[in-house]
């Protein structure tokens, strides 16, 4: 069983990402497929970011003896953060093999902890895992939110597709991974209490993060994706 790691990136620091890229061999993870390029409602989007980002990314794996795929389109995604990851996933299949799983990473994001996570993946049976995902926010004191969330997934022989919204993963046989608006669908997942990743948008360049901010507007106001059950 290997564990592939799916990251999804556009215009960030060639540092944030080799830190993410550690973080993920520190985990235990085989290989690294990446794929870069804005969504065409994001903010002057490009196809691919700056090449110092790509080649922080293979750096980094080559470093930690990971296999590393990148990707780097032409043009902007037409179909948005759907089209996005239903790619990533895609590209994903075709590094994995049956048995092995399938790490979500955003770029804006880092593995903090990863405690016994092979082995936990080895022994369920369940096709969907959750780590926790944590976030520092700034209201008032300092604090921190927490809660699982689902970005494991076992290789599917019919494959894994994006539908409706970012957060609705079906395998091809129409088996519901994750669906954050109709969650009583979804397949059961493994509980990863010792597994944690943090988010960390604050921690980006403003005007990137005020890209971010405009494309979810965006996406909102022009209905991009389904945005109720």
């Amino acid at each position: 069983m290997r564990i592939i790691a799916l990251l999804s990136w556009y215009e960030e620091s060639p540092g944030f990402l080799a830190e993410l890229v550690e973080s993920v061999a520190r985990a235990g993870i085989d290989h690294v497929v990446a794929v870069d390029g804005a969504y065409a409602a994001f903010p002057d989007a490009e196809g691919s970011s700056d090449g110092d980002q790509a080649q922080a990314i293979i750096s980094s794996a080559e470093r930690f003896g990971m296999g590393v795929t990148v990707h780097r389109p032409a043009r902007p995604w037409a179909g948005n953060e759907i089209e996005k990851r239903t790619f990533l996933f895609a590209a994903g299949h075709l590094v994995a093999e049956p048995g092995d799983w399938l790490w979500v990473c955003d770029g804006d994001e880092v593995i903090t902890q990863a405690d016994g996570v092979s082995e936990a993946l080895a022994a369920t049976g369940l096709e969907v895992a959750s780590p926790i995902l944590w976030e520092g926010v700034t209201s008032g004191e300092h604090q921190w939110n927490s809660q699982p969330i689902r970005k494991l997934f076992r290789y599917q022989p019919s494959g894994i597709q994006v539908v409706g919204h970012h957060a609705c993963y079906l395998t091809g046989d129409g088996a519901v991974l994750w669906d954050a608006w109709q969650p009583t669908n979804e397949l059961p997942s493994l509980s990863l209490p010792g597994v944690k990743v943090r988010h960390r948008p604050g921690d980006r360049d403003p005007d990137r993060n005020r890209a971010r901010l405009a494309y979810y507007a965006r996406s909102k106001a022009e209905r991009l994706e389904k945005t109720s059950a």
